[in-house]
């Protein structure tokens, strides 16, 4: 936190970082598919340009977008349209039903109940079948429709469905996820900092040029991602759920639920000692259950959740965060807040659902790796794991986002710049277990069925 001149500044300084959102393309073999959606390349309402700035796509555009792929959207077939509580899907027969897809229809992009992964919206159990060299997911489903954001949901539920190549991303990064942390930051630059610090030293009343000021010093804060590639659909979810939740902290952009106001709200309202040298930095992270299994390894169920962390950073001269080890009292409560409401926010703001089923996706795609599940099961996995039989690419690297700043009247002087992000360890996740007799259960009654998914 960088406070200002408090003789002359009776208003509260802002800011917070936008993320990227954006439309993947996928190819598989000769053919590409639209993974990320069609009818536009924006997703989440944020657009990225080939330079890698972020933009944010205004409610008139959202509309013609979520028009343009309503039209766009093939009808759901009426099998895959009915609800299921727990809908299962062969990766073995999958895979075999892309191949003969591809050697059918050479260059035609695949079918929505790939991409889709047949209406599935969350992975909730993995079971393995060595007798029919078989790995299959399952968990609940149906058909799925456009959202008011233009995002493909659920049609019972509102949900986000899974995305295949979200989880190729996530099968395709799971080795290299053992030893990095999947993780995604929005910072301002060192370099901000001390230009902000420069303009602030200068100024002896707040205008309406000030705001504009403080953007241009701190001018584009640098994306960083790690664990999986930075052109993946994947990672621009991280991104937008970074951004959304900056967003909401920092008062950019109201809640859409109750009893969440923004930490802006917070600070207004409260007469505790904030430090003046100190920042809140928050980030999301995999809080889950044990996972559940059989005792045998072939049956597994994965019992997510996610919360929401807080610490103080300070900047040093140079204008580089130092983290503290310490969290004021404001921005745990906001963080606490966001953690108890995060499911509820979930179903008004698809994106953090999303976040979640791509947590998912990683826990999974870790415990087939770390659980040698495809030799458990003889299964080959190379369609999978392999990026060039099946590739994930295409999207414009993000690189900056512009500064936004929101102002408020308070009791005293603050300026706040508040970094975070997502972060989570899916191996960390695999390494807690319980036996439970029901997933063994579940995987018996979860009988094989002809086609490549089922009910």
């Amino acid at each position: 936190m960088v406070n200002g001149n408090k003789k002359s500044f009776g208003r509260s300084l802002m800011w917070a970082g936008a993320a990227v959102f954006c439309a993947a393309v996928a190819t598989y073999g000769p053919q590409a598919i639209a993974g990320g959606g069609f009818g536009g390349g924006a997703v989440g309402g944020v657009r990225v340009d080939p330079a890698g700035i972020v933009s944010k796509v205004e409610k008139a555009e959202l509309d013609t977008l979520r028009k343009a792929r309503e039209e766009a959207l093939r009808a759901v077939p009426s099998d895959i349209a009915k609800p299921s509580e727990l809908r299962k899907i062969s990766l073995r027969k999958m895979a075999e039903a892309i191949v003969e897809h591809q050697t059918k229809k050479a260059g035609a992009p695949l079918t929505d109940d790939f991409n889709y992964l047949a209406g599935l919206q969350r992975i909730q159990y993995i079971f393995v079948y060595p007798e029919q060299k078989d790995i299959v997911i399952a968990g609940p489903a149906a058909g799925w429709k456009i959202n008011a954001q233009a995002e493909v949901v659920g049609a019972n539920t509102g949900l986000p469905v899974l995305r295949l190549d979200d989880l190729l991303v996530a099968l395709q990064s799971a080795d290299k996820a053992r030893e990095t942390m999947i993780s995604v930051s929005i910072d301002p630059t060192p370099e901000g900092i001390q230009k902000l610090r420069t303009f602030l030293s200068k100024q002896k009343t707040m205008n309406a040029g000030v705001k504009e000021g403080v953007e241009a010093s701190l001018g584009k804060q640098n994306v960083t991602l790690t664990g999986v590639p930075p052109t993946s659909r994947y990672a621009h979810v991280m991104l937008a759920a970074d951004y959304r939740m900056k967003r909401y902290a920092m008062h950019l952009d109201p809640a859409p639920v109750k009893g969440m106001p923004s930490y802006l709200e917070l600070l207004r309202n409260t007469k505790a000692n904030v430090p003046d040298d100190m920042s809140p930095r928050w980030w999301i992270e995999a809080d889950y259950q044990p996972l559940l299994t059989d005792g045998e390894g072939l049956a597994w169920e994965i019992r997510p959740g996610v919360k929401v962390m807080s610490e103080d950073e300070r900047r040093d001269a140079a204008g580089n965060a130092q983290g503290t080890g310490r969290v004021n009292a404001l921005a745990k409560k906001w963080a606490d807040t966001m953690t108890a409401k995060y499911k509820e926010l979930a179903a008004e703001d698809s994106i953090f659902a999303e976040l979640q089923n791509c947590m998912d996706l990683a826990v999974a795609a870790a415990l087939i790796s770390k659980e040698r599940l495809a030799d458990k099961a003889g299964m080959d996995m190379a369609i999978y794991t392999d990026n060039q039989r099946l590739m994930v690419d295409g999207l414009p690297m993000p690189k900056h986002v512009k500064t936004e700043v929101s102002m408020a009247k308070s009791g005293r002087e603050w300026l706040i710049t508040a970094s975070g992000g997502v972060q989570f360890h899916s191996w960390s996740v695999t390494g807690k277990q319980e036996t439970s007799d029901a997933t063994k259960k579940a995987r018996e009654a979860a009988a094989a069925g002809a086609n490549w998914w089922w009910d």
